[in-house]
Parts: C-alpha cells; structure tokens; sequence
C-alpha cells in the first residue's frame, strides 16, 4: 500500500496548511511550484482503492504513521502549542496508536485522525469533511484544461472524487449545541442568545449572566475538555485556554446539561437546557455585504470587511465595489480597514482587493 493514500482517504498529508484549498492556491496562483513537484510528491503514487470494502487495521496504522511522521518531520510549532494547552502531542503516539487500532471501520477510523488532528489546536489543521470539499469544489471555480496541469486539480482528479463520494455518504457530521451563547469578556463567559431573535429571558436566563458550571465542570474546566473537538484561543493575560465564542456542545438532541450562572444580581442560577442542532448559512456569510463610510468628510473613511470570501467570482464582485470606494477617497490622508470578527477565508481575496490596490510598488509574496 503507498504511503500517499493518506491523500485520498482524508487528504490528511497537506490539511495542516489548508488541505485541498492549499494546494489549489498554490498550484495556480504560485508558479514557483512545479508541476513534477507537485505531481511526484501528492500524486505520483496515488492509488485507488475500494473504500467499501473497509480499511484493514494495517492499512490504518500504516496511514497514521505517515501522518505524524510528515507531522513531527515538518511542523515547526510543536512547542509552542504544548506551552499554551499543556498538552505534548508528539508524546501521545502510543495513546494515538492505540485508538487507531481498536477502530472497527471506516468511520471510527475518520473519527479518531479527526480528533487527533484538532488536538493540534491549530486553526488550519483539520481533516477536509466532504462538506467542505463540496464547499471549496463550489468556491474554487477555476476550470482547467490544460493536460498537465488539469491532473494537479484536486476537484478533478477522479480518485479523489470518488473517494469523497463515499465520505459523502458515511460521514454525517451533525452538532448539538445548546440554545444559548457565550462571549468571552474579561477572563469571564457572558452569556448571549444563540439566535438573534431570541431573548436569554426566554430560558429564565437575565442578560449579563456569567457563566460558573457545565454540570460539574467550571467553565474553564469544560472549555479545556473541548481541546479534542474545536478550535480554542488563548488568553495571553491570564495565561490560559479560552473560546471567544463559547458553544456547549451534547452528543444527542436527548441529553440535557445542566448550566451554573452567576446573574447580574449575584445570585447563583441553575438551568437544564435540551440542545438544538446547529446550522451554519454559509450562503449569508457569503452575502454579508461590505460597510463603507466617511466618517471625517475630506480625512477619514472607513471599510469593513466582514469575511475574504472565498469564491473568485465574490473576489471579483467586492474587488470592483472595494476599488471604486478607493477611488472615491484617494485623496483621503486617513482609512480604517476593519476586519474584527473576519474569520479568514481565501488569500487571493485581500492581495487583488486589498493590498494591490494601495501600494505604489511591488511586493513579494513568499
């Protein structure tokens, strides 16, 4: 078996700098890549295989193992990260090893390289879900014809493909979280509605509550327990692991947990709350519009950018609205770009929309 197979079960190899989207972007918008150093280090050796048929243990471990050595061989922050969470990922292969094992098919297979990758806490380190391979496949809208380069495109190479059709059909990752929210503000969870139609009155929750329990978790205990299930940040002050927007997460829509506050009043407050599943409208994140104004006429104006959007034709349509708003203000001394909750997106999008229209000479991108 290649060792490349990892590529085309979860497309593990390359996910730490951005999976699929990565080698996109740096196929066709950087030329310092060839296409021999592309194709022999993710392709040459790329091999189907029938992903129905499941995964033999040996096949498993022998993925994993080329996953943490590419891992331990080229990611330089190793260190740094067990300074913030505590935890020594390098230390855990044995531990990582023996869950591997003990999976009995595809999907606890998926299910375990998942968890281990987030274990990184590294916002780009995550396995490629077929929802979002489906999403980039939409978004990466650059049709290829060229031969060569066409067998570099992941969204057409046809094992690839078919590979994610069958994690399309097995994978199902639906989450359960409760029906309310929390900000971190000041070392402190303040609880907010999940949904903007809803008031926190309406599960006997005042405004302005604190967070102080997950059933018998302190809430910086249970943030701490989610290192193995979402991205976390950190607190540079107090020197400790939070969530700038805290979910508390349920295995089922039957559970119920049981939540401590603090109420505005210093009154101790407990509620058990049913979860809801929690869907994301990538489409209106995608619409969420750009905000442009002129706060001092003649000195100081004003753009917010509420996400890089990942798709070219949305690079293109804000690039046009950004450019004529530049245009309008060139003569402007002062401009405030802000970007406060952006949460990232395609690169492209601030280098053609952003960067190119305000330098006077040229820039290298390395």
């Amino acid at each position: 078996m290649s060792k490349k197979r990892i590529i085309k079960i979860v497309l593990a190899v390359i996910m730490v700098i951005g999976a699929a989207f990565f080698l996109s972007y740096m196929i066709f918008y950087n030329p310092s890549y060839s296409y021999s150093e592309v194709y022999n280090k993710y392709y040459k050796n790329l091999k189907d295989i029938d992903l129905a048929k499941g995964l033999t243990t040996e096949q498993k471990l022998e993925d994993f193992e080329y996953l943490y050595n590419t891992l331990q061989k080229n990611y330089p922050f190793f260190e740094v990260g067990k300074r913030k969470t505590g935890f020594d990922w390098l230390s855990r292969k044995e531990e990582f090893e023996k869950r591997i094992r003990e999976t009995k098919n595809n999907i606890e297979f998926y299910n375990e390289i998942k968890r281990m990758v987030t274990l990184l806490q590294v916002a780009h380190a995550r396995l490629v879900s077929p929802e979002l391979f489906e999403m980039f496949k939409k978004a990466l809208d650059m049709p290829i014809t060229d031969g060569k380069m066409k067998e570099l495109d992941p969204f057409q190479n046809p094992i690839i493909i078919k590979d994610y059709e069958y994690w399309k059909q097995n994978i199902k990752e639906t989450t359960y979280i409760l029906p309310i929210a929390f900000s971190y503000i000041e070392g402190k969870y303040v609880a907010i509605p999940y949904n903007k139609n809803e008031s926190l009155e309406g599960y006997g929750i005042p405004e302005g509550s604190i967070l102080l329990k997950v059933n018998e978790l302190t809430s910086d205990e249970y943030v701490k327990s989610l290192m193995d299930k979402t991205f976390l940040n950190y607190d540079f002050k107090r020197n400790k692991i939070v969530k700038y927007k805290l979910y508390v997460f349920a295995d089922t829509l039957g559970d119920t947990i049981k939540l401590t506050f603090l109420s505005p009043k210093g009154e101790a407050i407990e509620k058990t709350l049913k979860p809801v599943e929690l869907v994301i409208n990538q489409s209106a994140l995608d619409k969420m519009p750009l905000v442009k104004s002129i706060l001092v006429k003649d000195k100081v104006a004003y753009l917010k950018i509420p996400a890089m959007k990942i798709s070219q034709k949305d690079i293109e349509k804000d690039g046009k609205e950004i450019y004529s708003f530049f245009k309008e203000i060139k003569n402007y001394p002062y401009l405030i770009i802000d970007i406060r909750g952006n949460g990232g997106g395609n690169l492209a999008y601030w280098v053609e929309n952003v960067v190119q229209p305000l330098i006077d000479h040229s820039v290298k991108l390395s």
